[in-house]
């Protein structure tokens, strides 16, 4: 999360409402400046990932397993310092004082991208080393938040009386939740001003509904205390969103073209890689009917009031903070006006016309509109009047408070690379290095083909946003179909690329239009619903090859050394294998050992113990002491 080196007072939602409309005009003439002051080369593109964990604690003799609030005192004297002695590695704080979010310290060559794996299973060790073996959970969820004894007790913490009812409510002013407390959120003012102020604008609680996963003695009728809505599992706070762990790959680019280009071209590829990495499989004590944490995300930020949620009034805002991304913005050939079919949002014209004006391409300049339909949520007073000419606080207010699937990112001075980003932010993080490497691998891979390959992935924004819904279900991998292009790849490298003084210099060197290609012909009988397997594999009945084809053809023409090509085959027959259920995702996986618990009851409830033996299981599996077949090759 940004902001978190400020420790001045964070506004409430009825201290910051004046500054609103200063705040979107700063950050309007800061993205203009931004954009008028790239002129240097790039220094080289690079890519970088991040992790975040749970910190837990384990009673062997009570069969418990619990989170743990000191993961942050442990680590941290100074919260808003990144206090590290390892050189390769650096812990930054999250939302939830259970959880730490660690990174690389420098960025990778793409050259690197085989030092991945081994990279990832040092970063494990590393945190071990800091929390203790026993202490360090790398799951979606923490799937007893919000139940009944999910906090350890300690010293410095008050004793936790079973459930927070509504006598305890004033206790907790920041998120009111009846089930999590507001001591479990990370102490810097951004996080509890983050969660009051979503409440505080929507007028109510946020109210997450996920549907729970059906068994045959499912209660799916009567109403309960702690279940007010049968069939769903209910959550009513932002710690229950944020307080999932995920794990986000940031590739670079080295022209805002080429960037462009490239955010345009994952966007459809993005609910594929959510499903391919799904991890989240246990909410609140039970079993989930979704298999990834993204729609309980875009439930626990959505900070729109009932008027904006209506698609009749003149406010309707579409989704929420946390969503698929709102429009295309590139102007390559292959991104049609068609493309972008999302109702639109009711933009301020003045911003619009003043970007425009500026010399920003519409659709570049609509998409920084769109972030501004949002108001800033967390405000400091020290950050109101900014005089560093290199400050861009207020543009990174909105840009940190829209969390979309994929992120543009422009070049940071304290970067010194001058490189465009694009912040990958679906994948569900995975129990082992292997997996994840596995993952970036293939993210990595499609980035490069963008280098190499004339290739086409775009779809109306409309069937990426069902995609999504579709992603989230269980076993969405192999039981889902998505829509795709049938028509986007061909193995001919074309001569477009081949000058690679297009990649480097001045925003306007990278020519925005493949000039040999004509114009697509508006497209619905070339998109198709197709398995995971199938987009990725090929299918005959379209005439359509397949991404890894695409991916196996670059490995072999680009890649030179034999133990390289290795590891990249190794990753790719891995996707195969996840693609088509030979591999279980992580959701399955987990599920499936709680559905075969001796313990179950077959009613969708994970109890303490059976919760105690997973995380057991897991950790077995996550310090390399276990590898099951069913999980990766």
């Amino acid at each position: 999360m940004a902001f978190l080196k400020i420790n001045g007072k964070a506004l409430s939602w009825e201290e910051s409402k004046k500054y609103h409309k200063y705040i979107k005009d700063q950050a309007i003439k800061q993205i203009i400046k931004w954009m008028n002051s790239i002129e240097k080369g790039c220094m080289g593109p690079k890519f970088g990932y991040e992790f975040e964990f749970h910190k837990i604690h384990i009673d062997d003799e009570k069969k418990v397993c619990q989170i743990n609030l000191s993961a942050q005192e442990d680590i941290f004297h100074d919260i808003s310092v990144h206090h590290d002695e390892n050189p390769d590695y650096i812990f930054q704080p999250e939302f939830g004082k259970w959880m730490i979010e660690v990174v690389p310290n420098k960025p990778f060559l793409y050259s690197e991208v085989v030092t991945l794996e081994l990279s990832m299973e040092n970063l494990w060790k590393f945190v071990k080393m800091k929390l203790l073996e026993g202490d360090f959970l790398a799951l979606g969820s923490f799937g007893m938040l919000g139940t009944k004894n999910f906090i350890k007790d300690s010293d410095h913490e008050s004793k936790i009386p079973g459930f927070f009812h509504s006598s305890t409510l004033t206790e907790n002013p920041f998120m009111n939740s009846k089930w999590i407390p507001d001591k479990c959120f990370t102490s810097h003012p951004r996080f509890g001003t983050l969660a009051k102020n979503i409440r505080d604008r929507r007028g109510k609680k946020v109210d997450i509904q996920i549907p729970i996963y059906k068994d045959t003695k499912t209660n799916l009728t009567v109403k309960t205390e702690d279940e007010p809505n049968p069939g769903m599992i209910t959550m009513d706070c932002m710690a229950f969103a944020m307080g999932c762990c995920c794990f986000q790959i940031t590739l670079g680019f080295c022209s805002l073209n080429l960037s462009k280009l490239a955010y345009d071209l994952i966007i459809p590829m993005t609910p594929i890689i959510l499903a391919l990495s799904a991890g989240t499989s246990i909410l609140k004590g039970q079993l989930s009917g979704h298999d990834t944490r993204f729609d309980i995300i875009s439930q626990g930020v959505d900070d729109r009031t009932d008027d904006e949620k209506d698609p009749k009034s003149k406010n309707y805002i579409y989704k929420s903070r946390y969503s698929n991304v709102y429009s295309y913005i590139s102007d390559n050939v292959y991104v049609q006006d068609y493309h972008n079919d999302y109702p639109k949002f009711n933009i301020d014209e003045v911003y619009l016309k003043q970007l425009m004006d500026a010399g920003i391409p519409k659709r570049l300049s609509e998409h920084f509109c769109n972030l501004m339909i949002r108001d800033a949520l967390v405000i400091f007073d020290e950050k109101i009047d900014i005089e560093e000419p290199s400050d861009y606080s207020h543009f990174e207010n909105f840009q940190s408070t829209n969390w979309n699937s994929v992120r543009l990112k422009p070049p940071r001075l304290e970067d010194n690379d001058f490189c465009f980003k694009i912040e990958i932010r679906v994948p569900e993080i995975s129990i082992t290095p292997y997996e994840n490497a596995a993952i970036s691998t293939f993210v990595i891979l499609l980035s490069q083909l963008i280098y190499k390959y004339d290739f086409n992935t775009i779809i109306p924004m409309s069937k990426v946003d069902e995609n999504f819904r579709r992603a989230n279900l269980n076993d969405a991998v192999i039981k889902e179909k998505f829509w795709f292009r049938t028509d986007g790849l061909s193995l001919n490298p074309t001569n477009f690329w081949e000058n690679k003084s297009l990649f480097c210099g001045k925003k306007e060197d990278l020519p925005e239009i493949i000039k040999e290609h004509q114009c697509p012909k508006k497209d619905e009988e070339l998109i198709e619903e197709m398995t995971i397997e199938e987009i990725l594999c090929g299918c005959d009945k379209y005439k359509y090859p397949g991404l890894l084809w695409m991916m196996n053809d670059y490995v072999n023409r680009f890649i030179d050394k034999k133990e390289d090509q290795e590891y990249y085959r190794r990753h790719l027959e891995f996707i195969k294998l996840r693609s088509n259920g030979s591999l279980m995702t992580d959701a399955k996986y987990t599920r499936e050992f709680v559905l075969n618990h001796k313990d179950y009851k077959q009613d969708s409830v994970v109890t303490d113990k059976i919760w105690y033996d997973l995380v057991k299981h897991v950790q077995e599996i996550q310090n390399l002491r276990c590898k099951p077949k069913e999980l990766y090759n």
